[in-house]
């Protein structure tokens, strides 16, 4: 729903944001989605690096947690500034590390907001 719904973009920053404390009802929930999806790149990264694509040195772990943290602050500054263009600049990241950009279909819960979503 963020890619077509900035209100969706907003509340799930906002949630996820809230749920850091350990208290929050939806802090399991977000602890489990940050977790799924740095695992999902991480996995990437093993993959990569098994094939040679990527040096034995780069840190999977650290790559999934900078790509994570780049689609987060992507998307908090879309939420500023509608003219920052989260998908492309996610693609662009992406592939300068030499990971492949997933394609989620619209309305996914791992869909991106892009600039033309105003």
């Amino acid at each position: 729903p963020e890619a077509t719904s900035p209100g969706m973009a907003q509340l799930t920053l906002r949630l996820s944001t809230e749920a850091s404390e350990p208290s929050h009802p939806s802090h399991e929930f977000f602890r489990l989605r940050y977790d799924a999806i740095r695992r999902i790149i991480f996995e990437a990264v093993v993959r990569l690096k098994e094939r040679g694509a990527m040096p034995e040195s780069a840190d999977a772990d650290a790559i999934a947690s900078i790509v994570y943290a780049s689609w987060d602050g992507l998307r908090a500054q879309w939420m500023h500034d509608r003219s920052v263009d989260v998908r492309a600049n996610m693609e662009d990241l992406l592939t300068h590390l030499g990971l492949s950009a997933p394609r989620p279909e619209r309305g996914s819960d791992l869909a991106v907001p892009d600039s033309s979503q105003k």
